[in-house]
């Protein structure tokens, strides 16, 4: 765990935010709790969650009480919001196209 702690600084001295992609059951638990936690305690001040089978981001923000969602987007959502507000994210294209 120490180890993890270390990277989780690094990750947020190196980039301000940090991004996960989650398959399966057992990692979308893990990515809402441990890690979340991890990262929030590593000062990781924006947490986005990839959810490839939901075809879904997450972003969240630190807060002193813990993370603060900021919403839940799909294919066709353009949102913008922190770090990124000054560019429309197209959710869609951040999955495979749909056969």
């Amino acid at each position: 765990m120490k180890r993890m702690g270390e990277a989780a600084r690094k990750l947020a001295t190196w980039s301000g935010w940090t991004r996960r992609l989650v398959a399966g059951h057992r990692n979308r638990r893990r990515d809402r709790g441990p890690k979340a936690d991890l990262y929030l305690r590593a000062g990781v001040p924006h947490y986005w969650i990839v959810d490839p089978d939901e075809r879904t981001l997450e972003a969240f923000a630190a807060e002193p009480a813990g993370w603060l969602r900021i919403g839940a987007w799909s294919d066709g959502d353009e949102p913008r919001f922190p770090p990124f507000e000054a560019i429309a994210l197209d959710v869609g294209r951040l999955f495979l196209p749909l056969d």
